[in-house]
């Protein structure tokens, strides 16, 4: 039987970890909340809202699971023999929380592929966790002991490392369709390169973490250190998605922002807007800047599309399907 520092201590790093990252989550979820009303949909809300209770619950069992042993049962044998009743919920509710994200992923990956050949492979591994995650926990209620755990291993690896998997496949899959989405304009282009960069950091940040949970369970046997990364492994996932939902107000952001290449001055003093696209989506409540013999006004464009007279119907810059809100599912 490993010692209390190597048994309990990796469980309380990953408690305040996860502790952690739930405040992030907080601030994530809030950031969504103030943009929904532009950017959101009726799906994403759901998803968002229940994430953030099972995300709630999970942090709540994290910390009674630690002040079990260390505070209701310290210095008796039960502490280091049996494991903490809420480490038995740890597999069923980290996966009740990866799998619907690795869905939402997958669907925005069928969004812009159109492919279900990429997305079946997603699917059955993302189920593959689900599957592994229920067993695990059901054979921790019957075990219940921490010398005893290693009789998981099958359970463990079907739970993390098909999760693993599926992290990999869904952001390889966006890099190259991100990738081919590029049209060669500048502006365009920079906005999906800045885009492909969080989706590798996010993807094979979860990636690693699940991987490295089971690689530490399997290879140091009798100890908890794979609990270090495996507690905070959930609010890896839900922070990921909060972030890419949240890049949409940047990715929209980075539109406005490019839509002057220039401006010009006429006689009357008046600055005009030379646009970068014949049609480019202006969001509601933009404002351009006139100034009209020194004075400046602000003046509303309206949330609607708007028409370069100069070159009348070209292509938009900015008209490129990059999945960011869900999008609507191709026929």
């Amino acid at each position: 039987m490993a010692g209390i520092d190597s048994l309990f201590g990796p469980m309380l790093i990953g408690v305040c970890l996860n502790s952690m990252l739930y405040g992030l989550l907080i601030l994530q979820t809030y950031t969504y909340y103030q943009t929904r009303k532009d950017y959101g949909r009726p799906f994403l809300d759901y998803l968002v809202l229940y994430l953030l209770f099972m995300e709630t619950l999970n942090t709540a069992f994290d910390i009674a699971l630690i002040y079990e042993p260390l505070i209701l049962r310290y210095g008796t044998e039960e502490a280091v023999k049996f494991v903490p009743l809420m480490l038995i919920a740890d597999p069923i509710v980290m996966a009740f929380i990866s799998t619907p994200i690795q869905l939402f992923f997958a669907r925005r990956i069928y969004i812009i592929s159109g492919s279900m050949l990429i997305v079946a492979p997603i699917l059955f591994f993302a189920f593959c966790s689900l599957t592994g995650a229920i067993a695990a926990t059901i054979c921790t209620a019957i075990i219940r002991e921490f010398a005893r755990l290693q009789e998981l291993k099958g359970a463990i690896m079907t739970w993390l490392f098909s999760s693993a998997i599926a992290d990999i496949i869904i952001t390889t899959s966006l890099l190259v369709h991100l990738y081919r989405k590029k049209t060669g304009v500048k502006a365009t282009d920079d906005m999906i390169n800045k885009i492909m960069r969080f989706t590798l950091q996010t993807g094979l940040l979860t990636s690693i973490f699940a991987s490295l949970d089971v690689i530490l369970f399997i290879a140091i046997p009798d100890t908890a250190y794979n609990f270090a990364l495996d507690f905070p492994l959930s609010k890896l996932y839900t922070n990921s998605l909060l972030s890419s939902l949240n890049a949409r107000v940047e990715y929209e952001k980075m539109k406005v922002d490019h839509l002057s290449v220039g401006n010009t001055t006429g006689a009357e003093g008046l600055e005009f807007r030379q646009f970068s696209s014949p049609q480019t989506h202006v969001p509601p409540g933009t404002f351009q800047r006139l100034r009209r013999g020194g004075a400046t006004d602000l003046q509303q464009i309206p949330g609607e599309t708007q028409q370069d007279p100069a070159s009348p119907g070209g292509r938009s810059d900015f008209k490129v399907d990059l999945g960011l809100d869900g999008g609507s599912t191709p026929a």
